[in-house]
């Protein structure tokens, strides 16, 4: 099973140049393929190997992209050839404008809402809380309330507490208690990340893993620095192309508000 950090500068990943740490959502795909091309050459006794893809979240932006050119090349008979047999996605993100636009329906199916504001707000925004018109009252006002009422509900995950990410005290404790990890429990999603970033900085992991040193000092499980442009809305159209292929799928989601 292979784990590659993704676009360039996040995880251990790095570049050897400054502008390789440009990236873009169609560049990600070519990056990851380029990446497969290279380890198969490198690798060739795994070569024949069924090959599944997966990610998660908005990594099905590229998951899908990809999928269909190793496919392609795969139909093709293009050397080196990946046996590409199926794709794994985990709530992906497959179009920017739909799932932002069906909260407020998933937030009214949950009870998070009331008849009354969905209806309204439905009826005020047009069906669209994405482009909302500035000059509409109605619907700015109701969406307003809508977000208010959401407003400390952890948006991924809606029976877990909402917490903000661990702060630098937090991060302490959790350190002190990372040596008892077993018998730790986490009221907080966000503590296990940091739980996550302390177990990815410690030496011998590092030095387990092969982290090249002088490459990465710190592992970011979120890296904000990255210079990353989102230029792939939707997908949709390569979900469509690959269900009419043999290849095996799996999608499913965790319901999120």
């Amino acid at each position: 099973m292979l784990y590659v950090d993704v676009p360039v500068g996040t995880g251990y990943s790095y570049s050897k140049t400054q502008e390789g740490y440009y990236s873009n959502d169609k560049q990600l795909v070519e990056h990851i393929y380029d990446f497969f091309q290279k380890w198969l050459v490198d690798h060739p006794e795994f070569s024949s190997n069924p090959l599944y893809i997966g990610g998660g979240s908005y990594s099905g932006i590229a998951v899908l992209p990809l999928v269909q050119k190793i496919y392609e090349d795969y139909t093709a008979g293009r050397s080196p050839i990946l046996n590409l047999q199926g794709f794994v996605l985990s709530s992906p993100r497959i179009d920017s404008f739909m799932d932002s636009n069906t909260k407020v329906e998933f937030a009214h199916q949950r009870t998070l809402i009331s008849n009354e504001l969905y209806k309204s707000i439905k009826s005020n925004c047009n069906g669209d809380y994405v482009n909302r018109d500035p000059n509409n009252t109605n619907c700015i006002s109701d969406y307003e309330a809508f977000s208010e009422l959401v407003r400390y509900i952890n948006e991924f995950q809606i029976l877990s507490p909402s917490c903000m990410i661990a702060s630098k005290e937090n991060q302490r404790i959790l350190s002190e208690e990372f040596k008892n990890i077993r018998q730790t429990k986490f009221r907080c999603r966000d503590d296990e990340y940091a739980v996550g970033e302390l177990w990815a900085n410690d030496p011998h992991v590092r030095k387990a893993l092969q982290v090249r040193e002088g490459t990465k000092d710190h592992f970011q499980r979120c890296n904000h620095s990255v210079a990353y442009t989102w230029n792939v809305p939707s997908v949709v159209e390569y979900l469509q192309n690959l269900t009419n292929t043999n290849l095996r799928s799996l999608i499913y989601w965790y319901r999120r508000s």
